[in-house]
């Protein structure tokens, strides 16, 4: 198929959204359709989307500008001059603005892994909390106007697909979730894991990755390994995305501040780690989608997390990793930990079912080839 791959960043540019979009681009293209990539898309907030914003900084709230649609209309006339010459089957975006307002008279598929709540009362995302009912409003009417002009809706979690099946445009619409592929190469022979090898190295090696410390449950994690090392299991907490060393000096704890998978001395860093370390540890209260656990199984870890929005479908319970409520305190993550530790047959079994759900099951090859059957569904 002739693809024309519409975003706002630049999908060449890996550090662009994680690298998800580059990586779904990639695999297209490994798979032998041509993708037209249209972005950068560069154009100067509306002077209405200004006064909406600075009004809604005013009465001290937020405001999603890509969200509105003076905005949107901004961004799909850039989009459909960028694309008047292009030649494609479809229009793919990843982006609800883009789907909205784009004009073409080309299927639009939207793949996401964005949401936007129906009724906002519900919300349950930190991101989404104190927009003013201006920004409440625009997103909603943009959400349901790019559902409307979608001839597909996919979503990497079933979340955000659940969520969206709320809004009244949704209804006969093709709705299909396809989970996203690690934006790190699976390894061919990943490491052997065993208890008997962390017996070996005197301890219990825990990962955490977010840049978001609150968000993601960085000191849930750190009291969770606080806890093993005063059970009597030595355990050391490798902490990556932000450098807070000042605040926690603990000998327990190492922080390697945000490493950059473009840059290859700092990517060689996070391989290291993710071969290095035991269980990844990130007990994040919401995410759009979680792709870290995912990065995780392609190196054989087993994950800890919470069961929430976007981590559900990431985290597969008892395959790659173990769910808890949100009501669990930093004992439940330890107590599974020591189970492991008590257990090898138990630790040794997850963390080769973890490398097999990435390499059979959630990975890039099984998302394009989905989403283009999906799109060929429509031809």
């Amino acid at each position: 198929m002739k693809i024309a791959f519409v975003t706002i960043g630049d999908t060449s540019d890996v550090k662009r959204g994680s690298g998800t979009p580059y990586h779904l681009w990639q695999e297209l293209l490994r798979q032998g359709h041509t993708v037209y990539l249209v972005g950068e898309l560069n154009v100067n907030p509306p002077l209405l989307t200004r006064f909406f914003k600075w009004l809604s900084s005013y009465v001290g709230k937020k405001y999603l500008s890509h969200r509105d649609p003076f905005m949107g209309k901004a961004l799909g006339r850039e989009a459909a001059r960028r694309l008047k010459n292009v030649d494609a089957d479809f229009i793919l975006t990843n982006d609800y603005c883009l789907a909205a307002y784009t004009k073409t008279m080309k299927p639009i598929v939207l793949y996401t892994d964005s949401y936007f709540p129906y009724r906002y009362a519900e919300n349950t995302h930190p991101w989404l909390e104190n927009l003013s009912i201006f920004s409440v409003l625009f997103s909603q009417y943009t959400t349901a106007r790019g559902l409307k002009r979608a001839a597909l809706c996919a979503f990497a979690s079933q979340f955000a697909a659940d969520e969206t099946r709320k809004y009244p445009q949704s209804k006969g619409k093709p709705l299909t979730v396809i989970p996203y592929g690690a934006n790190i190469a699976a390894l061919k022979n990943p490491p052997e894991r065993s208890v008997k090898k962390i017996e070996e190295k005197g301890r219990v090696d825990v990962l955490f990755i977010g840049k978001d410390w609150k968000l993601k449950g960085g000191e849930i994690a750190v009291k969770a390994v606080q806890q093993l090392n005063q059970r009597g299991i030595r355990a050391h907490l490798h902490i990556v995305g932000v450098d807070l060393s000042a605040l926690y000096p603990h000998e327990y704890l190492t922080f390697y501040g945000l490493l950059n998978k473009d840059n290859e001395s700092e990517k060689a860093v996070l391989e290291k780690l993710f071969q290095a370390c035991d269980a990844l540890l990130v007990p994040s209260k919401a995410e759009g989608y979680g792709l870290v656990f995912v990065e995780a199984a392609a190196y054989g870890m087993p994950s800890l997390a919470y069961a929430t929005t976007g981590v559900s479908t990431t985290v597969q319970n008892g395959v790659n990793g173990v769910l808890f409520p949100l009501s669990a305190g930093e004992d439940k993550f330890v107590n599974q930990i020591e189970t492991w530790m008590r257990s090898p047959e138990k630790y040794l079994a997850i963390s080769k079912s973890a490398y097999h759900y990435c390499i059979e099951t959630i990975n890039w090859k099984n998302a394009a080839q989905k989403l283009t059957s999906e799109m060929e569904n429509i031809l």
